[in-house]
């Protein structure tokens, strides 16, 4: 178009150029004068520059326009790509985020040791839906937690406990500030069941390795904390600009890291302070003892300031602890025996405080303890003014004599001293139940005479006072609420696993944390169950006997498992069947006793047959038959849960496939569903079973009941339907007699032969027949029909054969039987229309000949009613006596 516009505009300065206004010849009219009309130059020189003809003008306007073009088309094509790129971007990001928010689902959880506070402070967040959907695939932290249960036993060849939870830990995301709580608590626990298997897996599993290992743990997590905290703090120049900070793998290290961590929380004084000197060096010390660390705290009392008096029973004690440290080449007091380590004493737990303090120390320690804590309440009483760094002093000294010499518990005040300052390091629920189960592990009746209460009763009763406090006090929600806590479950289960409660912990967490809880919970618990750990609360409650109450906690336990494997299953077994098979084989039996087995007992089958119909993934999960009618199974031992062969010839012989095939099929049967129980049978391999149900659907519907225009809508519904039904099973029937029977010896004959079930083949050949016979009387094709029935000698061809009719009828198949009726209705029906045709046909210009041969037939079909009927009387059908009597009518009108 602007090429266009612009041509025109050339042609009539052209014109005008070279005409007057009449047509004569001028010379060139003067822009801007009288001579012609004019152009104005700003309209000349716009699109068409300089050009002096008009050759030059169009040359100049063409490529002006292509340039146009090409400019609008290259920032249109930029824009496009940049579009494109933008939307690409955009998408990758939204599945991206959709698949980082399925793997947080949930809330946040409790801080644990990583907290500041002296009071949980669990931040809130939206709590999302399940991680799992029966439309929905596996999500991939669903598929990697399969990949460590498909390793579990009755795998070929399983993996230890302890390499399942090293697979747990490699899946977890690492910790970091920016990791979700409920991942880093789901990532604790597993931690914590990893330092309990080592602890119980070269010792007898007690409550009381149980607890050290829950000492282990805290102790470790706290260091961390601290080696974190300071970490950061040095990146952000706190300690005057980027310090070089030694390795805290070393004693001296964790030290210096410890001290560091005490100056962050105790800012020094302007001036030089001896109290604040005490005060920082009995909380790096007491720091040291929550960390586990006895190396590290005599370091610290050597490296002390020489104007701080310490009393010498804390460089004997700590002397002592960190020779007994040293000589197992540990970094813990709590240190987990390791067989692998070249120093034998390493296979024996730690020993007990009392074990390693001498009597004498121990007695100082005592002293030291009442005489510190006289002072501290002597100078409360009195009011005197002291200033804050004394009070840190003496809360620290205090909390670490009072580990040290076990006098008093540091969770609870005594009677006589109800406002004791040594409580007052304990900030958070871990630094609660770090206090409980030292007391706990260190101060038994062998190594304290005076004392009543052993380990076991320390442990049950942390453990009922944390269900006492219930969900509430830890989750910060109302137990009447149906709210979802924020912490998904966490905030009151890690106290619970940290005290033994383990039924509780898991039944809580899954409960109440959605999909991601249940994940965490079933592996948690099928991981702690193959480890041997109890999966019961532990307490102390009186039973009628020992082994009673044994026997009904592991019950408990195993019927907890049971539970969570079933609904985790559940979640997901339509989309991923074989996953589903993958946890089902691992359902412990309740009826056996002690730990986990290779076995897969009868409740594992039983919910393996439930999955078989709630699925119906039959080819995935038990293969198809072939050709030959044999079910095709895996025969390589070395095949895979994950290969392309049946998931069920993995875990089970042949034999055990088929039998829970057949219980499956008999289980389907009983609701109703014939259709696939006939389907399991062939899978099963019980052909005598198939047939026996192909015969029964045969016989019932041998008559054909199609819609007919009587009747209202629902008979005709209901007519149709059972038109369909036998239309079905007709095909079904024809199906499996093309393949297996219709071919001489097949498979399914040798398997008939060998069940001794030759006979319901040939019940189920004659009901094919029987099919046709009455195929053909739907179609009035009555002498076809009769022709059939008379050759398959069901009915008395004459007189003499008539007890031996009887008595063939006895020897039928029961579904037979029972429809023999219809074979005899059928049957005069075919033999009274015949006789009606014939009659009929009499007297319409027949020969002599003819009309006698006509004669001869009906007295032939006259003569089969009679034996009929006397047949149909002495068998007894199992019929109405309208059958009878319609059957007898007819016999009377073939006169």
């Amino acid at each position: 178009r602007e090429l266009e516009l612009r041509t025109n505009v050339t042609a009539n300065v052209g014109q005008r150029m070279t005409t007057g206004s009449f047509g004569r010849a001028e010379g060139p009219a003067r822009i801007g004068t009288g001579g012609g009309s004019s152009i104005p130059s700003s309209h000349l020189s716009s699109g068409l520059g300089d050009a002096r003809d008009v050759n030059h003008m169009l040359n100049a306007s063409y490529s002006n326009l292509i340039n146009h073009i090409l400019s609008s088309q290259r920032q249109a094509v930029t824009d496009t790509a940049q579009s494109i790129v933008h939307r690409k971007i955009m998408d990758d990001f939204q599945i991206e985020k959709q698949l980082l928010l399925q793997d947080l689902k949930g809330g946040k959880t409790l801080g644990g040791a990583f907290s500041s506070t002296q009071t949980h402070h669990i931040p809130s967040t939206h709590h999302t839906h399940s991680v799992h959907s029966h439309s929905t695939a596996l999500s991939p932290s669903a598929l990697q937690h399969a990949a460590i249960v498909s390793n579990l036993p009755p795998a070929h060849r399983p993996h230890t406990p302890y390499q399942a939870v090293q697979h747990l830990l490699s899946i977890l995301p690492p910790s970091s500030p920016d990791t979700d709580t409920i991942h880093q608590a789901y990532a604790n626990t597993a931690d914590l069941l990893n330092v309990t298997i080592h602890h119980t897996s070269h010792s007898n599993n007690t409550p009381p390795q149980r607890a050290l290992a829950a000492l282990s743990h805290l102790a470790d997590q706290y260091r961390h904390h601290i080696l974190s905290k300071v970490h950061h703090a040095n990146m952000a120049g706190r300690f005057h600009g980027q310090q070089t900070l030694p390795s805290a793998d070393s004693a001296s290290g964790l030290a210096t890291h410890l001290a560091l961590f005490v100056n962050m929380h105790l800012p020094p004084p302007s001036s030089p302070n001896a109290d604040h000197d005490r005060a920082t060096l009995w909380a790096t010390i007491y720091y040291c003892l929550r960390c586990g660390d006895a190396c590290a705290a005599l370091i610290t009392l050597q490296n002390a300031p020489s104007n701080i008096a310490i009393p010498q029973p804390f460089h004997t004690v700590f002397t002592q602890l960190a020779n007994y440290q040293t000589s197992h080449d540990a970094k813990s007091l709590f240190f987990t025996p390791s067989p692998s380590s070249s120093n034998n004493n390493t296979h024996q737990p730690p020993a007990s405080l009392a074990a390693i303090i001498s009597p004498q120390t121990r007695i100082a320690l005592v002293e030291l303890y009442h005489t510190v804590k006289t002072r501290s309440r002597s100078t409360t009483d009195h009011n005197t003014a002291t200033n804050e760094d004394n009070d840190t002093e003496i809360m620290f000294q205090l909390a670490s004599l009072a580990l040290l010499s076990l006098a008093e518990p540091l969770t609870s005040s005594s009677s006589n001293s109800p406002s004791s300052p040594a409580a007052n390091v304990i900030q958070t629920i871990e630094d609660y139940i770090f206090a409980s189960l030292w007391m706990a592990y260190h101060q038994t009746p062998s190594n304290f005479p005076n004392t009543t209460t052993s380990c076991e009763e320390h442990v049950a009763q942390l453990g009922q006072l944390l269900q006492h406090w219930g969900p509430s006090y830890f989750e910060g929600t109302d137990d009447s609420s149906n709210s979802v806590p924020s912490s998904g479950g966490w905030a009151y289960a890690f106290p619970l696993l940290l005290a033994q409660q383990y039924n509780t912990a898991l039944t809580h967490l899954a409960e109440v944390g959605s999909g991601t809880g249940l994940l965490q919970a079933t592996h948690l618990g099928l991981i702690m169950y193959h480890a041997g750990i109890p999966l019961y609360d532990f307490n102390l409650q009186p039973s009628q006997s020992e082994e009673s109450k044994q026997s009904d906690k592991d019950a408990s336990g195993k019927q907890l498992l049971s539970k969570l494997i079933v609904s985790y299953a559940s979640a997901f077994q339509t989309a991923d069947p074989k996953t589903a098979l993958e946890y089902l084989v691992r359902l412990p039996d309740p009826t056996s006793t002690g730990t986990a087995t290779a076995s897969i007992g009868q409740f594992a089958k039983k919910q393996i047959r439930r999955l078989l119909l709630e699925t119906r993934a039959f080819e995935p999960l038990a293969g198809k038959v072939s050709s030959n009618g044999s079910r095709e199974s895996a025969t390589d031992t070395s095949a895979t849960p994950s290969s392309s062969l049946p998931a069920m010839d993995y875990y089970f012989s042949s034999a055990e496939v088929s039998s829970i095939l057949a219980d499956a099929a008999v289980d389907t049967l009983r609701e109703g569903n014939k259709a696939d129980a006939a389907e399991l049978f062939a899978l099963a391999g019980r052909y005598g079973s198939l047939l026996s149900l192909l015969n029964c659907e045969l016989a019932s519907h041998l008559v054909d009941v199609s819609p007919g225009e009587g009747g209202g809508s629902g008979e005709q519904l209901q007519q149709q339907q059972e038109s369909e039904e036998r239309r079905f099973w007709r095909n079904a029937a024809l199906h499996f007699h093309s393949l297996h029977l219709a071919h001489g010896r097949t498979h399914v004959v040798e398997v008939l032969e060998k069940e001794g079930n030759l006979a319901l083949g040939n019940t189920f050949q004659l009901l094919m027949n029987l099919m046709v016979f009455f195929d053909r009387c739907r179609d009035q094709h009555w002498e076809d029909a009769w022709t059939l029935i008379d050759s398959l000698l069901l009915l008395p061809q004459a007189e003499v054969e008539m007890t031996r009719k009887v008595e063939a009828f006895h020897c039928l198949d029961n579904v037979l039987q029972h429809s023999f009726h219809h074979i005899a209705l059928a049957s005069m029906e075919c033999l009274y229309h015949q006789h009606s045709n014939l009659k009929s046909s009499l007297g319409r210009g027949q020969s002599a000949s003819a009309a006698g041969a006509t004669e001869q037939r009906l007295m032939e079909l006259r003569g089969r009613g009679r034996l009929l009927v006397t047949f149909v009387g002495l068998i007894q059908m199992r019929s109405s006596t309208d059958t009878n009597a319609r059957i007898a009518r007819m016999e009377a009108y073939m006169m």
